[in-house]
């Protein structure tokens, strides 16, 4: 679970408003300090959201330009991951994480993200990269039907067998069949370009 860690300022006139997420304090200073005094925008935290209903309620009511996620590189963070994309649509989100690899991007960016940012990249290309997501134009509406994203049972299932749930499990814990866990696993992979689940798991080289 993501910590709560800053309480966003009142949004002034022409302010971009970010809810932001890191495990690491340091980035998350980091970053921070780059929204406030560099991309005329203000933080906010997800105040105890410990669901989808509360996130998205957090995203309507706070009126989120922008949602910057960071990645711990644990299993357990992949399932809620997946699933913050599907929360609100008009919104932009961006994942960072200590590891980078084409599999990575895929996996993510099929789940909605605009980009997936390697957290130790120089601040003034991190910051370029963020203001230009966060001041371009917005998002395309998504659907379940989008054919470039996962549909939502596909991300329930590749989440949950990312965090290491067995396929029995999952099957039994969702009331559908192995087989049908097999297929949307497949379904979902193929989707993003990707043959295995080990491609995410054991990312290549950084680049």
């Amino acid at each position: 679970m993501f910590n709560e860690l800053y309480a966003g300022k009142e949004v002034g006139e022409g302010k971009k408003h970010i809810l932001l997420f890191d495990r690491c304090q340091y980035t998350a200073q980091g970053l921070r300090a780059l929204c406030e005094n560099t991309l005329n925008a203000t933080i906010t935290i997800m105040s105890g959201a410990h669901s989808s209903q509360q996130m998205s309620a957090l995203i309507i009511n706070s009126q989120i330009d922008m949602v910057i996620c960071g990645m711990s590189g644990q299993p357990e963070d992949f399932l809620r991951l997946l699933t913050i994309p599907s929360h609100l649509a008009t919104c932009k989100y961006i994942l960072l994480t200590n590891k980078s690899s084409s599999a990575l991007n895929n996996t993510f960016r099929t789940a909605g993200f605009c980009a997936v940012l390697n957290k130790n990249m120089p601040i003034n290309a991190l910051n370029t990269r963020v203001q230009k997501i966060l001041l371009g134009p917005p998002p395309f509406r998504r659907t379940e039907i989008d054919p470039k994203l996962y549909l939502s049972t596909e991300r329930q299932i590749l989440g949950a067998l990312l965090k290491g749930e067995r396929p029995a499990i999952i099957a039994h814990r969702m009331g559908i069949s192995y087989r049908a866990v097999s297929r949307f696993k497949q379904n979902a992979l193929r989707r993003a370009g990707l043959k295995s689940l080990n491609e995410i798991l054991l990312p290549g080289p950084h680049r």
